[in-house]
């Protein structure tokens, strides 16, 4: 199964929601379902973050095609040490 949006990822959970609480499926199997997508979803917030920082546009298939994602660039304040 290829996911192509955060709809059908949600969808995904949905359902495998369901087949636990009809005991199509096991809790161990959601389990590992949702620590997989834990770390996918991890590795997108850091591209955001990456892209956040450098001011780069990110191009991410899992973002629904209607989905509009505003980057701001961070800037980072020095700071001073009073002596």
């Amino acid at each position: 199964m290829h996911i192509k949006s955060m709809s059908e990822l949600r969808a995904v959970l949905s359902e495998e929601i369901d087949k636990v609480r009809d005991k199509k499926t096991t809790p161990q199997v959601l389990k590992a379902i949702t620590n997989a997508i834990g770390k996918y979803l991890f590795s997108v917030k850091l591209e955001l973050d990456y892209c956040k920082m450098t001011g780069k546009t990110p191009h991410l298939r899992l973002l629904d095609a209607n989905s509009e994602i505003k980057v701001v660039k961070a800037t980072v304040k020095p700071t001073s040490k009073a002596a």
